[in-house]
C-alpha cells in the first residue's frame, strides 16, 4: 500500500521498501556492481552518463542532495508507491533485472522538478512533479551495489518546468500520478530515438536531426516529438507532456496504416514530415479542447490522437481509417 509522507525521499524512511531493498541486494548481479562502482568512482555526472539514456533534450542536473530534501518544498503530502519502485529496478526495463529476461535497461524515465515563479513571491522549488518513485529506486540500486556510498554530490539530469502558481504545479503532480505512468511506451520510444541522435529539445533540433533516423518506425517518435514541442510552444496545459508525445505516435500510426507508402515518402524528402506536424500544429488549440469535451470512455491522448489524424489527413490528401 502507498505511504503517505512528509520526509526525505530516503529508502529507508518507508519500511514499506524493506522487501524491495532485500530483493535488490539479493538479486543484483555482479556485472553490474562494477559498474555502478565504476561510475560513482568517476565525476559528478558518471553515474547520469551511465545509466541515463542520453535524449539530446536540454535538461538541467540535480544532486541526490537536493532532490532527496526537496520535499522541505511541498506543502501536500505525497506519496512513495512500493510497487512502482519495485518496477523501476524488476519491471520490463527493470535496471536490475527485466521481467522476461534480458540486459538491465537504464533509467528510461527522467525526473521531472518543477518551480513555482509568480513574479511577485520568492521562486518556489525544486519540487518533484513527478518521478519519486524513481528517485527511490536509484538509491535502492546503488545501495545494492555499494552499501553505503555516498551519493549526495552525484547529480541526476532532470526535465525542469516552471509554474506560475502552486495550483498549476499540484494540478501537473495530480496528473503524473494519475495518467503519465500510462504513457511508457512513448516516452522510451522518444528516447530510445534520441539516444540515436533524433534530437527532441527544440523544433530546429529535430528537423535536422531527421536524416539521422535509421528505422523507419521512428518517424512516428520525430511526429509525437513535434507535437509535444507544440504543446510546450504554445502552453497548452490540458494533458501532460507524455500524453501529447503518445497521442502524436498514435496520429501517426493511424497515418501509416492507411497509406502504405507514407513512410517511404518520408524517408526520401523529410519535409513532408514537417508539413504534417505544421498542420497538426496549427489546430492542435482547437483539437485539445475538442479531446477534452469528449466524456466518451477512453483515454484523452487517444482521442487527440484520432483528431490529429483527421486533420492532417484532410489537409494533405491521406487516407484516414475509420
Amino acid at each position: 500500500m502507498a505511504n503517505a509522507i512528509n520526509l526525505p525521499y530516503l529508502p529507508t524512511n518507508f519500511s514499506e521498501l524493506d522487501a524491495v531493498r532485500a530483493k535488490a541486494a539479493e538479486l543484483f548481479p555482479e556485472k553490474l556492481k562494477r559498474q555502478v562502482a565504476k561510475a560513482l568512482q568517476g565525476n559528478d555526472h558518471a553515474f547520469s552518463n551511465e545509466f541515463q539514456i542520453d535524449s539530446a533534450d536540454d535538461q538541467k542536473s540535480y544532486t541526490f542532495f537536493e532532490l532527496i530534501n526537496s520535499y522541505e518544498n511541498e506543502t501536500d503530502l505525497q506519496r512513495i508507491d512500493p510497487k512502482s519502485v519495485e518496477s523501476v529496478l524488476f519491471g520490463p526495463n527493470g535496471m536490475i533485472r527485466r521481467r522476461g529476461g534480458g540486459a538491465p535497461a537504464l533509467l528510461m524515465e527522467d525526473i521531472e522538478i518543477g518551480f513555482v515563479d509568480d513574479r511577485v513571491n520568492p521562486v518556489i522549488g525544486p519540487v518533484i512533479t513527478s518521478g519519486r518513485n524513481r528517485l527511490v529506486a536509484l538509491q535502492i540500486f546503488i545501495d545494492a551495489a555499494m552499501p553505503g556510498a555516498r551519493i549526495d554530490d552525484v547529480r541526476l539530469r532532470c526535465g525542469t518546468r516552471k509554474f506560475k502558481s502552486r495550483k498549476e504545479l499540484a494540478d501537473r503532480i495530480v496528473q503524473a500520478n494519475t495518467e503519465a505512468r500510462n504513457m511508457g511506451r512513448a516516452e522510451t520510444r522518444e528516447r530510445k530515438a534520441g539516444a540515436k541522435g533524433l534530437n527532441t529539445s527544440s523544433r530546429s533540433g529535430l528537423i535536422e536531426s531527421l536524416p539521422s533516423i535509421t528505422k523507419i518506425d521512428d518517424f512516428a517518435t520525430a511526429f509525437g516529438g513535434f507535437i509535444k514541442l507544440c504543446a510546450i510552444e504554445q502552453q497548452l496545459n490540458g494533458l501532460t507532456l507524455d500524453q501529447y508525445s503518445a497521442a502524436g505516435v498514435t496520429a501517426y500510426g493511424h497515418l501509416r496504416k492507411a497509406n502504405k507508402d507514407l513512410n517511404k515518402k518520408i524517408n526520401d524528402n523529410t519535409d513532408v514530415l514537417v508539413q504534417m506536424a505544421d498542420t497538426a500544429c496549427a489546430s492542435l488549440p482547437v483539437l485539445v479542447g475538442q479531446a477534452m469535451a469528449d466524456n466518451s470512455r477512453g483515454p484523452r491522448n487517444s482521442k487527440l490522437a484520432r483528431l490529429l489524424a483527421k486533420e492532417v489527413a484532410k489537409r494533405h490528401q491521406l487516407l484516414i481509417q475509420a
